[in-house]
């Protein structure tokens, strides 16, 4: 939520646990600020809490040939995955976790290939984060 502190001057603390939108909280109806303000605290509410997204790569062989298996988004304390086919989904402790699911023969190697959207750069194997 934006908000920690009641914008009516109270100083009361806003519930953020049940999830519930500003306009929900009894007696909480002046805005927080102008729209353009707002508009950019929400941006920037988003930016903080959007999972980083990956990919989860298996490599065939000596650089014989790779592909993308799974795609994933990797939250504070968990991670995420969606495989590109048969409909597999995963919820596992972190990214890599999920590999151990997809080194089934021994010619083939996973790993967690990092997306940087927006950036103008390629996947990167290390959380820079």
């Amino acid at each position: 939520m934006l908000a920690e502190t009641d914008p009516g001057g109270s100083g009361a603390h806003v519930d953020h646990d049940h999830g519930e939108p500003r306009g929900s909280i009894p007696g909480v109806t002046a805005p927080l600020c102008d729209r353009a303000e707002y508009e950019q605290l929400v941006e920037d509410l988003v930016a903080e809490s959007a999972p980083r997204m990956f990919a989860v790569v298996q490599d065939y062989g000596d650089r014989l040939d790779s592909r993308v298996a799974a795609w994933g988004l990797a939250f504070e304390d968990y991670a995420e995955i969606v495989g590109v086919d048969r409909g597999l989904r995963r919820t596992t402790a972190s990214p890599e976790r999920a590999l151990r699911g997809f080194t089934h023969r021994p010619d083939v190697t996973a790993r967690v290939l990092w997306v940087h959207l927006g950036s103008g750069g390629h996947p990167d194997e290390t959380d820079p984060a």
